[in-house]
């Protein structure tokens, strides 16, 4: 119920689910409006690796929902299959075709201390080099995608990481790495995971297999 200056009660009608009240202005009734406050991370899905080989391919949530402004990839234990071989990114249509040019480029950082190695890759993001097959050097780490930008002119996807792996020589590296697409984000739709010329392996020697969780993060 609510009222004006007279004291004559009205009955506000009941709302959507979700919906809060909300006042509107002086002289004006209450309404009941979406509630706008819930922002933050949403768990969207999460991706195990089902077969050695496998790609795992990601429908992105933005530029497609204008609710979120960055997909965010977190990887566990990922594992070359049959072979070592770079982790690659790729931001892909709708029908599963590279948008455009991709560069990355990251700092390598050997865990025991020795020194760091810079790398650039124009035309495809590598966001890694030498992942390894062996069931105890899982990747780990988190990437952010952003479409939503201002970037440049062109609004290209672009993406920020911070990963944790050893290589096929058992040596660990911390990796911290930036890229982008050189395309307009207007046919951004998927992103693809994959290890240069194949895919990942199920033995991560660890409890669960590996995988990727795919959050979202809403406007705030």
């Amino acid at each position: 119920m609510y009222g004006g200056s007279s004291g004559t009660g009205t009955r506000l009608a009941a709302s959507t689910d979700g919906h809060v009240l909300t006042a509107t202005g002086a002289g004006s009734a209450p309404a009941w409006e979406a509630n706008t406050a819930t922002k933050g991370w949403d768990l969207i899905n999460t991706y195990p690796v089902t077969s050695n080989g496998a790609t795992i391919l990601i429908t992105l949530k933005q530029p497609i929902d204008s609710d979120y402004y960055c997909d965010v990839f977190v990887l566990s234990n990922l594992v070359a299959h049959s072979s070592s071989g770079d982790f690659m990114m790729t931001v892909m249509t709708s029908g599963n075709a590279s948008v455009g040019t991709h560069q990355n480029g990251f700092q390598r950082t050997k865990i025991s201390g020795d020194s760091d190695v810079g790398y650039f890759y124009a035309g495809d993001a590598r966001l890694c080099n030498n992942l390894s097959t062996d069931d105890n050097h899982g990747m780990n780490g988190v990437i952010y995608l952003f479409c939503d930008n201002a970037m440049n002119t062109n609004r290209c996807p672009y993406w920020t990481y911070d990963l944790v792996f050893m290589n096929s020589s058992s040596v660990a590296y911390h990796i911290t790495g930036a890229g982008r697409v050189n395309n307009d984000i207007s046919t951004a739709r998927k992103v693809s995971f994959s290890k240069q010329n194949g895919g990942f392996s199920t033995d991560d020697g660890q409890l669960s297999s590996p995988f990727i969780c795919h959050y979202a993060i809403k406007h705030g």
